[in-house]
């Protein structure tokens, strides 16, 4: 097995969306990380040869480069948002690298995974990442290992 890296997507510089508990996307992401670290460690797996966490102090580019410079063969790449859209939105959804069937199974293995532990999430599904609003995903196309975004 090879190594996780675990990416709380937006970061310190760049705190994404305001919750209603008055915290940003990335405090709620990095707690987030947090407890996936917890679960990982709970399982066993060691920190800094299982996984790795992405810094905090890193936006997207920087991110990509972090990973890409330190992955190998083997290893995989995930970050966690914590998307608010226009506020009616609820749920969870993985997107990946469109056209890539290997990382659509993937992701459906990662969300039903989650959805099992967390059934009172709604399952928005696996998508390609074409289907954002950005019309694609860097963290799915440029990191180098096989990457998803949840």
């Amino acid at each position: 097995m090879g190594t996780i890296f675990i990416s709380a997507g937006h970061y310190l510089n760049e705190p994404g969306a305001s919750s209603f508990a008055k915290t940003t996307e990335a405090q709620e992401m990095m707690q987030t990380r947090d407890l996936i670290v917890q679960e990982l460690k709970s399982m066993g797996l060691k920190d800094g040869q299982d996984f790795v966490t992405v810094p905090d102090d890193l936006d997207l580019s920087p991110t990509i480069n972090w990973i890409n410079s330190r992955a190998t063969s083997g290893d995989i790449a995930l970050e966690i948002h914590g998307n608010a859209f226009d506020g009616s939105v609820r749920g969870t959804e993985c997107f990946y690298l469109d056209g890539n069937d290997e990382r659509k199974g993937n992701a459906e293995l990662i969300l039903n995974s989650l959805l099992q532990q967390v059934p009172e999430l709604t399952n928005r599904g696996v998508k390609p990442d074409t289907l954002t609003h950005v019309g694609k995903l860097a963290f799915c196309r440029q990191v180098t290992i096989p990457s998803l975004l949840l």
